[in-house]
């Protein structure tokens, strides 16, 4: 878990310091990937670690440190597959019938953020 924290932490700063250099867009655009780990109740009747993909759009108002966007993301945390009989009338006939457990986010996002960085 450690090890985890330590890599999602360099890769956090590394983004930070490239993202110092460049100029003041109008837009912003980004995709990351993060892991769900179920707590508390949810956790008594899900097993499985959620993985999940985010993208994020903002834009930048113009002399302004301000930036507004949307954030989606989509969590799968497992999916199961049982035989199930089709009908009782036709007992030969099985089907697969399968259940995914998905979680869909959405965040209306504010970011503030310096336009210029002074370096000494």
């Amino acid at each position: 878990m450690n090890r985890i924290k330590s890599v999602i932490l360099f890769i956090f700063a590394l983004l930070l310091i490239v993202s110092i250099g460049n100029a003041h867009e109008d837009f912003q655009a980004g995709v990351n990937f993060s892991i769900g780990f179920p707590q508390n109740e949810f956790k008594e009747s899900v097993d499985q670690i959620g993985l999940s993909g985010f993208g994020h759009f903002a834009y930048n108002f113009r002399k302004s440190p301000f930036s507004v966007g949307l954030s989606l993301g989509f969590l799968v945390y497992g999916s199961e597959t049982r035989e199930e009989l089709l009908s009782s009338a036709i007992p030969e006939v099985f089907v697969d019938i399968t259940t995914t457990n998905n979680i869909f986010l959405c965040h209306f996002l504010l970011r503030v953020q310096p336009q210029e960085v002074f370096v000494a």
